[in-house]
């Protein structure tokens, strides 16, 4: 087990099974290389959570580029910070929307495309491989065989164009996005 002076100081009373570490982007004073060789190393022994600040996005992408399992903007509520650190204290990932958006400028410019329509499994699928999860994973949570699983992921990667499972998540963060925030437009990846 592992506390840090962090957890301490906002409240965190539980114990977690897992280390995590925090790292504050600012204070490598756009040293964009470091932070990206630092969060490196330090992944492998635990995950990253990122504290980030609007001004320092060059930062962010570097952290994440090195490992980093999530971000949180340095203006977060205690609430939202605590949710952070317990989501990746649990092995998940987490992402401040806010960020997530900037983040998501970086990416190149989409053309627009109709959305597809998915049968419900295919939607499940795809929920799950945008979270990760390989194959096997997906197949015993869903109650499938892990061969079935593929073809729905075959099926997934036809339909959407892309070319690979990492295309697939960005698609499905996309999607959610679109559906979510109806001033967005579908985008086809």
């Amino acid at each position: 087990m592992w506390y840090s002076l962090t957890s301490c100081r906002l409240g965190i009373k539980q114990t977690f099974s897992r280390m995590w570490l925090f790292v504050d982007v600012g204070t490598f004073a756009k040293n964009a290389e470091a932070l990206e060789q630092l969060i490196r190393e330090y992944s492998r022994v635990a995950p990253v959570l990122l504290l980030t600040r609007e001004d320092r996005l060059e930062m962010l992408l570097a952290g994440l580029k090195g490992g980093a399992v999530g971000f949180v903007e340095q203006s977060a509520s205690i609430k939202d910070l605590q949710k952070a650190i317990f989501a990746v204290a649990e092995g998940n990932t987490w992402c401040d929307a806010k960020a997530f958006q900037k983040v998501m400028s970086f990416l190149p410019a989409l053309p627009y495309s109709r959305e597809l329509k998915l049968t419900e499994r295919e939607e499940e699928v795809l929920s799950h491989v945008s979270l990760g999860q390989s194959n096997k994973e997906i197949a015993a949570h869903m109650g499938l065989s892990p061969q079935s699983v593929k073809v729905y992921v075959s099926y997934l990667l036809r339909k959407s164009g892309v070319a690979n499972r990492s295309g697939l998540a960005h698609y499905a963060v996309v999607r959610t996005l679109a559906k979510t925030q109806p001033s967005l437009k579908m985008a086809r990846v």
